[in-house]
């Protein structure tokens, strides 16, 4: 697997971060910020090609089948990072894009991970003891208020740390939840993992995917709410009364095979199992102002095999490896149109014809090539400048990744980093903050 680099590695050098020596890092030809070698720092356990990416609002991570789990952007787990109480500033702007801070490192620890979730400004990794360690805002203290018992001994948000309590974890459910005990106990969490709501345990029972008001429970799908839209897909529209099945579980008509299922505010879809897609409420094809209370089948997807949506847009995977989207333009530009323009028939996106795997929060979206490459239309980390020829939505290519042969056999040899005082460092976005000799 070759990954694509915009700058070329020229030498190994021990950089200064801050009085202290972190060695293990590579400069870039020309300076600009340093890239982990990946051989020292992570060895077999992040060897081959990346096997899930996870957006959140801030970070972007990547785990590999060895185990790895690497992050660039605001939120990466190190102690170089930004307080997560910066977040809850409404004020708050995220780094400069070329700050080094935002540069791609190896959580640290992180080698033996099996699933990872990242939501708003904070992320999750389930390790393979069954162990749940989290590092940002509000992960921790959202699991603490679903389950009692769950301390929140939070010395520094901004490196991993074990959730006590929550063991015997079997997976992250989509949309914001964990199942434990082997799928005995389940909790189900606010959607921004702030609000700390949770759904009723349901012992004994399937674990449910949660997303955006709906609910995926043994291939059927339930939506709660109102239904002013139709987005409850019963059949009918409330038309401003109060809905006679609100507060009620009524699954959505005529879906009962479903695999996946993908929201943004009164539009909603279902994945079937035929591979087809089928949506109702509003914002579907071929008519986004139409409300619809009864699901149709969108014509011209069939073999899909992922589906789902971000703000004002949706994304489906084709068996073929074909990205195809639909919607507003606005915060994804994935619809190649103006900022502002619309698309409501599934269009073939032209650089996303080799997609194994995709991701999507807000306007953002990474996907995962059949060749290991992976390719983001935003949140790239500092070395990442958009190439010539580049328009708005293009997914560009990450530069400075892992480019270990599937069989490299070696284990790390890295001495972990000494924590410093991050606070003592004085403010961010000094010129010294980082140097390279």
């Amino acid at each position: 697997m070759t990954q694509a680099r915009h700058d070329t590695p020229c030498s190994r050098v021990t950089c200064v971060a801050l009085g202290l020596l972190v060695a293990g890092l590579v400069s870039a030809c020309g300076g600009g910020p340093s890239f982990p070698d990946w051989a020292r720092v992570c060895g077999r356990h992040c060897a081959g090609a990346p096997v899930q990416a996870e957006l959140g609002s801030y970070e972007t991570c990547l785990r590999y089948a060895g185990g790895a789990m690497i992050c660039w952007g605001d939120v990466r787990g190190s102690i170089e990072d930004v307080s997560p109480a910066a977040f809850d500033q409404l004020s708050y702007d995220p780094l400069n894009q070329a700050d080094p801070r935002r540069a791609t490192r190896l959580v640290p620890g992180m080698l033996e991970v099996h699933d990872m979730s990242c939501l708003g400004a904070g992320c999750c990794s389930l390790q393979a003891n069954d162990s749940i360690w989290c590092w940002g805002r509000a992960w921790v203290s959202t699991f603490a208020t679903a389950k009692p018992g769950i301390e929140h001994p939070r010395a520094d948000d901004r490196i991993p740390e074990p959730v006590p309590g929550l063991e015997h974890v079997r997976r992250f459910i989509p949309g914001s939840g964990v199942e434990v005990d082997s799928g005995h106990e389940v909790f189900i969490l606010g959607g921004m993992l702030i609000d700390a709501t949770v759904a009723e345990h349901r012992v004994g029972e399937p674990a449910p995917t949660m997303v955006s008001g709906c609910k995926l429970i043994e291939h059927q799908v339930y939506c709660g709410g109102d239904n002013n839209f139709g987005q409850r897909g019963l059949g009918y529209i409330s038309d401003g009364e109060v809905d006679p099945n609100y507060g009620r579980d009524v699954p959505v008509i005529g879906i009962d095979d479903a695999i996946g299922v993908a929201a943004f505010g009164v539009g909603r879809c279902a994945l079937r199992a035929t591979g087809e897609v089928w949506c109702w409420g509003s914002y579907v094809p071929p008519d986004p102002d139409a409300v619809r209370g009864t699901p149709i089948r969108v014509d011209g997807l069939d073999h899909i095999v992922d589906l789902q949506a971000g703000r004002q847009f949706f994304c489906a995977l084709r068996e073929d490896h074909q990205l195809l989207c639909w919607g507003n333009n606005s915060n994804s530009g994935i619809l190649h149109t103006t900022p502002g323009g619309q698309r409501w028939q599934p269009y073939a996106v032209p650089d996303a014809t080799d997609v194994v795997s995709m991701n999507i929060s807000g306007g953002g979206i990474c996907v995962i090539r059949l060749s290991g490459e992976v390719a983001c239309n935003g949140g790239f980390p500092p070395e990442v400048t958009e190439p010539e020829g580049w328009v708005y939505g293009d997914l560009v290519p990450i530069p400075n990744l892992p480019d270990l042969p599937e069989d490299f056999p070696d284990e790390p040899t890295r001495v972990p980093e000494e924590p410093f005082d991050f606070d003592a460092a004085g403010p961010p976005g000094e010129p010294n903050f980082i140097t390279f000799p």
